[in-house]
């Protein structure tokens, strides 16, 4: 059977090769010394010439463009398979489909963020960090990487350096519920309850569905009873 779930990205690497023998292919006559001696003088010769040399140039040109973006390309369509995969509970496709975006283009912040969601979704939060850490260090202006950075701080119990990402987020995002979310989480885990309340607010107001998320979190499970927390999420 024809596997067509690859055929794209091997069109796509294909192509700028399809392009330059093409482009080589219809200059041969213009590059042979002799032919060129021969019609030095024929205005015909010379104008087809010019055009199969620019056709030449405008071809390498567009092979180095079309290499970047068909780069690019190959980047979004395997981080987006990988969470794909990931939603699938599929760890080991979904790791190798990330590793491919990440190869395929280094540079590509959201290449990073995805597979950062990859390896904390499976527990390797250490991993996580440092693939966020290279989408801030390409993109320091997302306040979501910022955001999910502080997601795995916080799992791993690196509380002070937790505060300072997801005020980086709010920073970024002033009305960004999740952050706000995040840093009440913080400062419960730290046991600064009036902190914590503060921040829950806020992420209530900024999205009350926070209220549910609030009740069922182990993060604040220690306030459940509160009079004020309860207050709070009603």
């Amino acid at each position: 059977m024809c596997n067509t779930r690859n055929l794209m990205p091997r069109i796509m690497r294909r192509f700028p090769l399809i392009v330059l023998m093409l482009a080589v292919f219809y200059a041969r006559p213009a590059l042979c010394a002799d032919t060129f001696l021969a019609s030095f003088f024929d205005t015909n010769q010379i104008l087809l010439t010019i055009g199969i040399a620019l056709f030449c140039v405008i071809g390498i040109i567009g092979v180095r463009f079309f290499g970047l973006f068909s780069k690019k390309m190959l980047a979004m369509y395997y981080s987006k398979r990988g969470l794909k995969l990931c939603r699938a509970n599929n760890f080991e496709g979904a790791l190798k489909a990330c590793d491919k975006a990440t190869d395929s283009m280094p540079n590509h912040a959201g290449a990073w963020f995805n597979k950062g969601i990859v390896l904390d979704k499976f527990s390797r939060h250490h991993e996580a960090l440092k693939a966020f850490d290279k989408a801030i260090e390409l993109k320091p202006e997302l306040a979501i990487v910022w955001q999910n950075k502080g997601n795995v701080l916080i799992k791993l119990n690196r509380l002070e350096e937790a505060l300072k990402v997801c005020e980086k987020a709010i920073e970024l995002k002033p009305d960004y519920a999740d952050a706000w979310y995040n840093k009440a989480c913080v400062f419960a885990r730290m046991n600064k309850k009036d902190a914590a309340f503060f921040n829950l607010k806020k992420a209530i107001a900024l999205n009350v569905e926070n209220k549910d998320e609030a009740k069922k979190d182990d993060d604040l499970k220690a306030y459940w009873a509160d009079a004020v927390f309860r207050n709070i999420v009603e």
